[in-house]
């Protein structure tokens, strides 16, 4: 709730204000009837519905159907479509796309960082998620990739974050864990990320003090994982990618 009561500082007077998400709804809405600002809310004013295998988005005035939704999407990903696309008819629906245009552009879409899947000798699984939800929402687009237990994950968190609700999330499918204290002081350190590792009665630990020293490490077992998934901050994946780019090139 807290949360929610300070994002919604960026209500402005007569302007639409666009929430994709159903929880707090009150005290969204509280913050912008204080500021008059239009709040148009996802599963009030504006959803999106399966519909056979495609999915047809209703908005206040304006509808689009048969749209096909990337494979490896989670509900997340759909959920943000669909408030994208409210964003977009509250400032000019004349620039809503049409299904064949929605189409094209999401058969090829897909944002760095986020469900990044990269072969480099094996397979890479590289996302930002940060926070439970964020979590969630990554497990679950893992099993779209028939996903077995013999996985290892390269993980740290900054200071600020849920540890025990992150782990949670992704302890059936990993096998090994390697943590690393990133490259900023906010990180948690090796130490406290181990700690809290056994404390959830996970003992298959591999401590590295650096982002690089963790990617070297996991290239070189034997044998070797089925992937190599990549999560738990920005400050993690991007160097992840960095390290990958530079061996590709």
């Amino acid at each position: 709730e807290e949360i929610a009561y300070e994002k919604a500082g960026i209500a402005k007077s007569n302007k639409p204000m666009i929430y994709g998400d159903t929880v707090a709804v009150p005290i969204i809405e509280k913050q912008a009837n204080l500021v008059d600002a239009k709040l148009v809310v996802r599963d009030r004013e504006f959803s999106i519905q399966k519909e056979a295998n495609q999915f047809s988005w209703a908005g206040v005035e304006h509808t689009i159907e048969a749209i096909q939704i990337p494979e490896h999407w989670a509900q997340g990903e759909i959920n943000n479509l669909a408030t994208s696309l409210a964003a977009i008819e509250s400032y000019n629906s004349s620039l809503l796309p049409t299904t064949e245009l929605l189409n094209n552009i999401l058969k090829d879409f897909f944002i760095p960082g986020r469900f990044e899947l990269i072969k480099s000798g094996t397979n890479w699984v590289l996302d930002v998620a940060h926070n439970p939800a964020a979590a969630k929402n990554f497990r679950k687009r893992l099993s779209t990739l028939n996903i077995k237990q013999n996985n290892i994950m390269i993980f740290s968190m900054m200071k600020d974050k849920n540890l025990d609700l992150f782990i949670n999330v992704f302890k059936d499918i990993i096998s090994d864990w390697v943590v690393c204290k990133m490259n900023t002081e906010r990180s948690y350190t090796t130490l406290e990320l181990e700690k809290k590792l056994a404390r959830l009665g996970i003992d298959n630990i591999k401590v590295m003090e650096s982002t690089e020293e963790a990617f070297k490490y996991v290239e070189n077992l034997e044998p070797i994982s089925d992937n190599i998934i990549v999560s738990g901050s920005f400050e993690l994946v991007g160097p992840a990618k960095q390290y990958l780019n530079q061996k590709r090139y």
